[in-house]
């Protein structure tokens, strides 16, 4: 399958910031033709669930694999930003079909390699296949959390979790309705919105209609269920 020209758009240079490549670019200066420089709209889909060619290694922004419930309603897995891989399941699986799609939540900055190319890199690089299987490790261990998060923990401490995720990819402004936020974790928009009112009221958060700032992560993390996963945080880079 090829890009999505219509949600994304090549750009002529920009420097690899994600770890995967950035990690290995002296192994991968024969592949440098092979890349692509993409950028995609919020709301744009990276990759469906029947696209098998294409593996994309984000340099910035927010992107969710959601799973479709067969209702016509989605529910996010995990939450990826920078240094994330996506389709990086594919590598695995024959070239199956994967159950999750993927969709920017906001302005996404990637680059795209073919599956063929980065079955080639895995099988010549060590150091490129480490990173590959540390990616994979990364996205299953987020899935799994997020499993044992949605069944045993609250809507509020759910919110503040993935509210504290995404600060840890794209920092403590994030431009996104509190409509998002319900989808991906699967629940009502008024449960979503009581939350937030909790967490301003508490000084953690301010927020328009369509945007959210953090403005207290010391506090956002003290109303988190405790699962969220320690990362870099995106503010300081």
């Amino acid at each position: 399958m090829p890009l999505n020209t219509a949600a994304s758009s090549r750009m002529d240079t920009r420097a690899i910031t994600n770890a995967p490549l950035a990690t290995v670019s002296a192994q991968l200066a024969d592949a440098v033709g092979d890349m692509q420089p993409v950028s995609f709209r919020s709301g744009a889909v990276l990759r469906e669930t029947d696209d098998t060619e294409n593996v994309f290694f984000l340099d910035d922004g927010l992107v969710g694999l959601q799973v479709s419930l067969g209702n016509g309603r989605c529910v996010e897995a995990a939450a990826l930003g920078r240094d994330a891989v996506v389709g990086v399941e594919s590598l695995f699986r024959n070239g199956a079909r994967s159950v999750c799609r993927a969709i920017a939540y906001t302005p996404v900055a990637a680059h795209a390699l073919s599956r063929d190319v980065v079955v080639r890199l895995v099988g010549e690089s060590a150091a490129f296949r480490h990173e590959i299987f540390r990616a994979l490790g990364d996205t299953q261990m987020a899935a799994m959390r997020r499993v044992a998060c949605a069944r045993f923990h609250s809507v509020g401490e759910r919110v503040a979790r993935w509210l504290l995720i995404a600060r840890s990819h794209i920092g403590d402004s994030i431009p996104l309705p509190h409509a998002v936020i319900a989808d991906a974790l699967g629940c009502r928009r008024s449960g979503v919105t009581v939350a937030m009112l909790r967490l301003r009221d508490a000084g953690v958060v301010s927020y328009t209609r369509a945007a959210i700032r953090i403005v207290n992560p010391a506090g956002l993390a003290q109303e988190t269920c405790g699962c969220a996963p320690s990362a870099p945080d995106a503010s300081a880079r």
